[in-house]
């Protein structure tokens, strides 16, 4: 179950990066701001109704159903943007990304004191929100 939670939360990352990114390939600056609070209202909303959509799940099947449901979702908007999504960005723009490009840079932010106290205050901050 905690395997299934983690990669649940690693999934949750990805549509808002995604979102980001998608918009400021795609459009200019007056359209971004307006896209980006629509996408931001939608961000806000959903988790507000997802424990009501969770209970529905449970009413209906086993708890572990959830996971399932998440996957096949997942599963349904990855091929979504596999057939239908092109590429955002200007072949212009597009740098080269060689295999292990991100391996080191990825640990650069764990050995930096300003990330570090920035995530340390963005966290003890926002978890206030999730305790119940």
């Amino acid at each position: 179950m905690l395997l299934g939670r983690f990669f649940q939360g690693v999934g949750a990352a990805g549509p808002r990066l995604v979102s980001v990114a998608i918009v400021r390939d795609m459009y200019k600056e007056p359209m971004v701001a307006r896209i980006m609070s629509t996408i931001m209202a939608v961000f806000i909303v959903v988790p507000a109704l997802a424990p009501a959509a969770g209970q529905g799940v449970l009413w209906l099947a086993h708890w572990r159903a959830i996971f399932g449901l998440l996957l096949a979702q997942g599963a349904i908007v990855w091929i979504w943007f596999v057939l239908r999504q092109p590429e955002t960005l200007k072949a212009e723009d597009r740098m080269p990304y060689p295999p292990g490009a991100s391996a080191w840079p990825r640990g650069k932010p764990a050995r930096t004191r300003p990330p570090l106290g920035s995530l340390w205050l963005r966290e003890s901050s926002s978890g206030s929100f999730s305790a119940t």
